[in-house]
């Protein structure tokens, strides 16, 4: 899938984030404001810092970085639009902890997927 979707809650938070140190604007409906305004923010919006998860299994963590040209999808930056897509979407559908992440973290790390483990 091109988004991940996040637990309502963690989506929030991170949206809370943006808005509170960064000055973006979210649109959208009410719980799902996954559209970004970046033209109130002192910055070029793919200059913002990357979302970096803490990714774990037993005893072993992994931080994996995601840089704002891979959570802020659609504009090109050369079109002179101030408008993205923010590629994490609001959703419960794995229940209220689990993340399904899509391209905007796929495309930033090399993948080995072991079927025999």
């Amino acid at each position: 899938t091109s988004w991940s979707v996040i637990p309502q809650r963690d989506f929030d938070s991170l949206r809370s984030y943006f808005e509170e140190n960064h000055q973006l604007r979210f649109y959208g409906d009410e719980n799902k404001r996954t559209m970004v305004d970046c033209s109130f923010t002192a910055i070029d919006c793919l200059a913002l810092p990357p979302v970096e998860l803490t990714i774990g299994l037993g005893n072993e963590t992994r931080v994996i970085s995601i840089p704002a040209e891979k959570y802020l999808v659609g504009s090109a930056p050369t079109s002179g639009s101030n408008i993205h897509e923010f590629a994490f979407q609001p959703g419960n559908m794995f229940g209220q902890s689990t993340w399904l992440l899509g391209d905007a973290m796929l495309s930033t790390q090399y993948l080995i997927f072991d079927a025999e483990k």
